[in-house]
């Protein structure tokens, strides 16, 4: 039996007239029609490169591409649609659903198929006439395979079609993945994330423009692709390097007067770049808790200037913030013994913004609530069942069960208080690489703790706040322990600052 597609020894095209792999070898990939195939890679540009072989808008530097058991070429990606291998654009927010099905046929020429049908199958009770910005992002995702549908493609290539749904979603988006490859076509999805190899049924893993697993996605669980990409051995300084930071969250001003037993904060000036864990070494009292409250939302400060990616926030808006800022408080005890009936999922439950996707129409959906616990259970070292009661559990096991919903949530700025209190070393590892996917992410991150030690280790950049002011910023990597240690305490005039 041919395959749809299959690449022999290819070497992808790279940046600026290079290739992957530079020497030696390359990369052998088989596709077969009617199937899902993710291909997990560790860099974005050898992900690019594949994709755009595969749809026609790149040439192969090496080796040879072969269609339907020939050997073949695309001339241009018009060639490659024309065949039927097509790269999905994505949608636009203010088109219709079926304006996006009707841009297919240029000259407003009648649909050569039954889009009702079509339509019925991947986007239930939706009308034609919805915009796509309504559109949910697992409803934008089943939109794209649906224009691939009415396009009758045999290929369709998707980049990281997952990011943006969350985990209570991700078992209906790989329905609508399975239902286009069950028409016959082949669905690629390039990702550089470990948890969405379970989205197809077969995964290719490549690094560096070689494959070094090719399998049944079943086969392979997150551990094992971490450790062969490499993503769990990066070190600070290489994901620094890698990863450009813009400023996500600049705060200037911002002052807040002394509430009851919360300390006063005054003048606090920093800014949250992307793909950086920022450091807030701070003394409990002296001001980091409460900054970190009013960065989320939790309360509003007396004075100063806040901008969220690029917009200023005049009014502290508490749906406008969730869509963009994750917050983990600091580890207080519950008295869980008040409720001794209350179970993991109860408790999951109780956590769930009526701004997430297991409320529809304000009501609680009780089998995305099902499906959302089963995910949380099976990613994060929680150790436990559905109905497990929270009384079972040890701390540790009932802190990672609070926090796995704001660290598995989508968003562009993330705040952790002294996350690294009282975890075990597994489970203080764990956060650790959790961390690392989201500097890969591009997130930026505030990262507050009393532990000088942590932060260098952990931390890009590091801010010291005494009194209710940050009293110094300077590079973890060149900082003095000492120096931070004094400004922590209020002695920073001890030592020359190290100020960036």
């Amino acid at each position: 039996m041919d395959h749809l597609m299959e690449l022999r020894e290819a070497s992808l095209p790279g940046p600026h007239g290079s290739f992957f792999p530079s020497g030696g070898g390359g990369l052998s990939l088989t596709l077969d029609a009617g199937t899902s195939h993710v291909i997990l890679g560790n860099t974005e540009s050898v992900l690019r490169a594949i994709g755009a072989v595969l749809t026609g808008r790149e040439a192969l530097a090496g080796g040879e591409l072969r269609l339907d058991g020939k050997a073949a070429a695309f001339l241009s990606p018009a060639d490659a649609l024309k065949r039927g291998f097509a790269f999905s654009p994505g949608v636009f927010d203010p088109i219709s659903v079926m304006g996006h099905a009707r841009l297919l046929y240029p000259g407003a020429k009648p649909l050569r198929r039954d889009t009702g049908a079509l339509l019925e199958a991947f986007l239930p009770g939706v009308r034609p006439d919805t915009p796509a910005g309504k559109l949910p992002p697992e409803g934008k995702l089943a939109l794209q395979l649906f224009l691939s549908a009415v396009r009758g493609d045999r290929l369709l290539a998707l980049e990281d079609p997952m990011r943006d749904i969350s985990p209570a979603a991700l078992d209906a988006a790989a329905r609508s993945v399975d239902r286009l490859a069950r028409t016959g076509c082949c669905v690629v999805i390039l990702t550089r994330r470990p948890r969405h190899a379970r989205a197809g049924t077969r995964l290719t893993a490549v690094t560096d423009g070689g494959a070094v697993f090719d399998g049944l996605s079943d086969e392979a669980d997150i551990r094992f692709l971490e450790e062969i990409l490499g993503l769990g051995g990066r070190t600070r300084e290489n994901l620094r390097e890698a990863i450009p930071g813009g400023v996500v969250l600049e705060v200037r001003g911002l002052s807040a007067r002394r509430k009851r037993d919360r300390a006063p904060l005054r003048g606090v000036s920093f800014e949250i770049r992307e793909g950086e864990i920022t450091g807030l070494c701070a003394m409990k009292g002296e001001g980091g808790e409460r900054l970190l409250r009013i960065l989320a939302g939790l309360e509003k400060p007396a004075g100063g200037r806040v901008r969220l990616n690029g917009n200023i926030l005049r009014r502290y808006d508490y749906p406008l913030i969730h869509r963009s800022v994750r917050y983990i408080p600091p580890p207080s005890p519950a008295p869980f013994e008040l409720m001794p009936d209350v179970t993991v999922m109860d408790s999951l439950a109780m956590q769930c913004s009526r701004f997430s996707s297991l409320f529809v129409h304000g009501v609680l959906r009780r089998d995305r609530l099902k499906a959302y616990t089963r995910f949380i259970l099976k990613e994060y070292p929680v150790g436990a069942e559905e109905n497990t009661p929270l009384s079972c559990l040890d701390e540790a096991a009932v802190r990672m069960l609070l926090e796995a919903p704001e660290l598995d949530r989508s968003g562009s700025v993330l705040l952790l208080s002294h996350p690294g209190e009282g975890l075990t070393p597994d489970r203080l590892r764990f956060v650790r690489r959790c961390l690392e996917e989201e500097k890969t992410d591009r997130t930026g991150i505030l990262y507050l703790t009393d532990q000088v030690d942590e932060a260098m280790a952990i931390c890009d950049r590091v801010l010291v706040m005494y009194g209710g002011s940050v009293v110094l910023e300077c590079d973890s990597l060149n900082a003095s322990r000492k120096q931070i240690a004094l400004a922590m305490s209020g002695r920073g005039d001890a030592e020359g600052p190290v100020l960036l």
